[in-house]
């Protein structure tokens, strides 16, 4: 039977890119940023980008994933926004 792995865990933004390593590659990634109150969704290899006022964007690689976690482009997680994630894989 499978049972998905899952992590939760918070950032704080640099203005660079963040690299989160869970220890597999997720299937599933959100992140919330408090700060700026966007969040970005990684499904099936795409991401999406929701606003506070609900307008949605395609951003091709705000979060990327490998073999052991993810990483948010810095652009997305500006000098300390705070993050709140969740991977799912």
């Amino acid at each position: 039977m499978y049972i998905p792995q899952r992590h939760t865990g918070t950032l704080t933004g640099t203005g660079s890119n963040l690299e989160v390593l869970v220890g597999y590659k997720p299937d599933y990634v959100e992140v919330l940023n408090v700060t700026q109150h966007t969040t970005l969704k990684y499904i099936n290899g795409k991401n999406v980008k929701i606003a506070s006022d609900g307008t949605q964007t395609n951003p091709s690689d705000a979060i990327t994933v490998s073999e052991r976690g993810f990483t948010v482009k810095g652009s997305e997680a500006a000098n300390n926004d705070e993050l709140v994630y969740i991977c799912i894989g």
